[in-house]
């Protein structure tokens, strides 16, 4: 915990540099987005492990999935899509369920009605799983692009740790 709370701020930096940075790649169109989204993919796990500093995770994201851009792609295609789909049955299974008492009130033509902040407290517990998923993934892409690249093993990942 320690080792962790002490690398908590430059963790935050990396991960809002890549956030806006992609973000300004998908407000140019949206392909660089994509290209950057999957180019800083695990630029927070080497905050957490290496802790280089912001500039330099961003660099290392870069260095690591250099080779592995298109399987990094499809695992986030997959992902997403895994996201939106058990949003999007969570939803329809929550207005069968749970009918009006879990949407706000509909308004004359409405076509979509958001959840009330009942549903939507549950929305977001019921979506843990999904998102768990969503955290862990890059923690896991970093493990194995290191020992794909560099040929790490876990105990050396660890020992970050101790």
């Amino acid at each position: 915990m320690r080792v962790g709370y002490s690398r908590l701020g430059t963790v935050w930096v990396t991960a809002f540099m890549a956030g806006v940075v992609t973000a300004l790649g998908f407000c140019a169109l949206v392909i660089p987005g994509l290209i950057l989204l999957v180019r800083y993919w695990v630029a927070v796990p080497v905050a957490v492990i290496e802790s280089p500093g912001g500039n330099a995770s961003l660099s290392r994201s870069v260095e690591l999935t250099d080779g592995s851009r298109w399987p990094i792609f499809g695992v986030l295609l997959v992902l997403g899509s895994i996201g939106v789909l058990s949003t999007l049955l969570l939803l329809e299974g929550l207005r069968i369920v749970g009918g009006p008492a879990l949407f706000e009130a509909a308004t004359e033509g409405a076509r979509i009605v958001p959840l009330n902040a009942g549903g939507q407290a549950l929305q977001d517990a019921l979506l843990v799983p999904v998102s768990c998923l969503g955290a862990v993934a890059p923690a896991v892409a970093y493990h194995d692009l290191l020992v794909g690249k560099e040929g790490l093993d876990v105990d050396a990942l660890l020992k970050v740790f101790e």
